[in-house]
């Protein structure tokens, strides 16, 4: 666990709380009260405004919620470009959050951050809105725009005035620095970084007050290689230490490999909220992998079975069918099938099925 960070959570009631095999005593919250000694009991318990800070270790995350959207509507030009969205991203989890452009990706994440409001729906940042925080910095932590930074300014001096808003120190900002890899740079005007160093300086921004939430939006969009490793091995670290990660990409693949769960939308509309466990479990034997040139006959009965295709590379081409649905249908069309091979579902297979719909048929 990160020597900076630690547990928080709302006000639960006022009982002692077994976590694994520890006892942890909380005694808070004169707004709960305790119904047969148990969390469920309580009907306001994600309402709670309270702030408890933990210090005995991890807590038990069935109950706690960290980032939940309920029921969210935006409207713009009096066009709907969010529509009745609910999800949630707990904490200890990176939730992965997809969708194709335009779908409402980063509108969601500004309504989340409190930068835009919704029409209708609201978001709570453990338990509560996340403007009615004690330190807002310190409950969410928040990277969105690359352009938000003075040019004139160094990367040090951007984040010591965050550091007065989170109450952090100058200490703190030189440690997300070395943290974010810019310790060399923390001198240097940002109008001259390049736009992967702006990455990292808006990732450090999301750092500074040590939040037990994250949210980033497209983080590796001008990361090089070795940034994209990097981030990926933080990602990874944020969710072990226990901190909810909320995070938007077009790098499916990559989301795919940190993400416990994904949330994909298109349109303002939520097409697949799903654990990504269960996403390879329900994928594994579900591709039709066809090999060599496909012949203008079988395009047109893919088309008219309305079956997603990806490429695989090496004249490959994977299906989204099953094998015996696909031999059925070319049997009956009189169709002859290239030689294919049966295999599993990747990231990018789950996308486009989810886009088309296709996910659950058979």
């Amino acid at each position: 666990m990160s020597t900076r960070w630690r547990p928080w959570t709302r006000s639960v009631c006022h009982h002692r709380l077994s976590c694994g095999t520890r006892t942890v005593g909380v005694w808070v919250c004169p707004l709960l009260q305790c119904h047969g000694g148990t969390l469920t009991g309580c009907p306001k318990f994600t309402e709670a405004t309270h702030l408890l800070k933990f210090t005995f270790g991890s807590i038990c995350r069935e109950w706690i919620r960290m980032i939940e959207c309920f029921e969210l509507t935006k409207r713009k030009s009096g066009r709907e470009i969010l529509s009745n969205m609910s999800f949630r991203a707990p904490d200890g989890q990176v939730t992965g959050f997809l969708g194709p452009n335009g779908a409402g990706k980063s509108s969601t994440l500004r309504i989340v951050a409190n930068v835009d409001q919704p029409d209708e729906g609201r978001v709570l940042v453990n338990g509560t809105p996340h403007a009615s925080a004690r330190v807002p910095a310190r409950s969410m932590g928040i990277s969105l725009d690359l352009d938000a930074f003075h040019p004139k300014r160094t990367g040090l001096q951007h984040l010591l005035i965050l550091a007065d808003y989170a109450g952090a120190s100058k200490k703190d900002a030189q440690t997300v620095l070395h943290e974010t890899g810019l310790s060399d740079a923390g001198t240097t005007l940002v109008g001259k970084y390049s736009l992967g160093m702006k990455q990292r300086l808006s990732i450090a921004s999301a750092l500074i007050g040590d939040p037990s939430n994250i949210v980033l939006d497209e983080p590796l969009n001008g990361l090089d290689a070795e940034g994209v490793v990097w981030l990926r091995e933080t990602i990874l670290r944020w969710g072990a230490e226990g901190r909810c990660v909320l995070v938007s990409s077009h790098q499916i693949s990559e989301v795919f490999g940190v993400a416990d769960r994904v949330v994909m939308i298109s349109s303002g509309r939520i097409i697949l909220d799903s654990e990504v466990n269960s996403l390879v479990e329900r994928g594994k034997k579900r591709i039709v992998q066809l090999e060599g040139e496909i012949v203008p006959s079988v395009a047109a009965l893919l088309e008219d079975m309305n079956v997603s295709r990806v490429s695989a590379g090496s004249g490959r081409v994977n299906c989204l069918v099953r094998p015996h649905v696909l031999m059925d249908a070319a049997a009956s069309a009189g169709v002859r099938l290239p030689p294919f091979s049966i295999v599993d579902m990747q990231a990018e297979d789950f996308y486009f099925a989810a886009m088309r719909g296709q996910l659950d048929h058979e």
